[in-house]
């Protein structure tokens, strides 16, 4: 059995206190006309919380092969007027969990499995489904890609969501229940997702001078221009950005304990990249230590941080950020760009210092496969990623050498 602490301990016999008496409630009213059940699963939460208890051992990877529902479910009768009371149970005891790997996920991917899921039920009760979760099947399924189709939602939104019915599925122990995208349509290619970029996204290549632009930003708010002028400088994600500690990143290689380094000193990206993967960037020019000299300015105690001071908390001030972006036509609908534009300007740019020639993205032509794969490696690292594969998105495909005989068809010569 997994400790507890003291105060977890009282809380979960509460916890199975409380259920206990809510299903004998449950059971000696439900005879009784107008029952407001809402108002007992309202009750419910409020003295229980919403939050999972904090264990000593924060995660520990289950067996799949074993029936994983939570105990006090058992207590709650299969009912679709259950299907928040039993949808809140199971986000706390398994949302913390990746839907296949042994690791956990970040904050942003358990507020959106959480709020889509919610949906998800909302929309099937819309149309006909008062399904309790552990009911979940196929044809429920197929009825939520119907509407999503019907919407046109993009493949990749479909597929991310059937992502998150396969790790509910698993949760409630129907592990393989959800299938492939391409079962749920008539047409593969309304779920068939690329990954190569076959677009610039570059600012450059709008026309749009991202210095004159920063700058602009920056009088009218100091932090949002900085936000941006890091992101150029260095590739990060707006979250990573509105996160930094300038004077804390900055460590040198050794301390980075960078293998084969390229500069002598690098900036931790690790504060609120991906999952929390450790992220070092190299300091290799002028431009990035401006924008550091920058960032300290705005930030001048030692531990202080981008977030600007009037939004306190992340999500506050990341729609302050896209505020600003608005204001200024830095969006599809205004310049044609956004801010992912720098961190893709960013990709390329360090692509091409590299390989000596610009990504397949921006028109460049065949290079060697040792010299492309080097580049694309460093590139998915700066990135914050890992795979190689990854760089298609920000670079385009990897190109293939022609043929001497291809290469004179297509301009029309004679090769006899």
């Amino acid at each position: 059995m997994t400790p507890t602490t003291n105060g977890d301990g009282i809380r979960l016999a509460r916890c199975q206190r409380l259920i206990d008496s809510t299903h004998l409630l449950h059971c000696s009213l439900s005879l009784e006309a107008g029952i407001d059940w809402r108002f007992v699963m309202r009750s419910f939460v409020k003295q229980i919380g919403t939050q999972r208890p904090r264990l000593e051992k924060p995660y520990t990877f289950r067996d799949r092969e074993k029936f994983c529902i939570a105990h006090c479910l058992d207590e709650i009768p299969i009912d679709g007027r259950h299907w928040m009371m039993v949808l809140i149970f199971l986000l706390r005891e398994f949302n913390h969990y990746h839907a296949a790997k042994n690791k956990s996920v970040s904050f942003k991917t358990m507020q959106e499995r959480k709020d889509f899921l919610f949906r998800f039920f909302r929309s099937l009760r819309d149309i006909g489904y008062n399904l309790d979760p552990r009911s979940l099947g196929n044809r429920h399924v197929q009825a939520a890609v119907d509407l999503w189709v019907k919407a046109g939602l993009t493949a990749g939104t479909i597929q991310t969501y059937l992502s998150f019915l396969r790790a509910l599925a698993d949760w409630i122990g129907k592990p393989g229940m959800v299938r492939e995208p391409e079962f749920y349509v008539s047409d593969p290619a309304l779920v068939q997702r690329t990954y190569v970029s076959t677009k610039d996204k570059t600012w450059k290549s709008h026309g749009v001078d991202a210095d004159e632009v920063i700058s602009r930003v920056s009088e009218y708010d100091p932090h949002a221009g900085t936000w941006l002028a890091v992101i150029a400088a260095f590739g990060l994600r707006c979250r990573e950005a509105q996160m930094l500690q300038p004077h804390l990143a900055v460590i040198s290689a050794t301390d980075a304990k960078i293998d084969n380094p390229t500069s002598g000193w690098y900036l931790n990206a690790s504060r609120g990249s991906k999952g929390g993967r450790p992220r070092f960037i190299p300091i290799d020019n002028p431009y990035k230590w401006d924008a550091i000299e920058r960032a300290k300015r705005l930030a001048p105690e030692p531990d202080g941080h981008l977030g600007h001071p009037n939004y306190p908390d992340l999500k506050s001030g990341a729609r302050r950020y896209r505020f600003v972006m608005e204001r200024f036509g830095i969006t599809k609908k205004g310049l044609g760009v956004t801010p992912h534009g720098l961190r893709h300007e960013y990709a390329n740019n360090l692509y091409k210092q590299i390989a000596d020639t610009p990504s397949p993205v921006c028109g460049g032509d065949f290079v060697d496969r040792t010299i492309d794969k080097k580049a694309r490696l460093r590139v998915s690292g700066e990135l914050g990623h890992v795979r190689e594969q990854i760089t298609s998105a920000y670079l385009g495909g990897i190109l293939r050498k022609r043929s001497k005989a291809k290469a004179l068809d297509e301009k029309g010569g004679n090769h006899d």
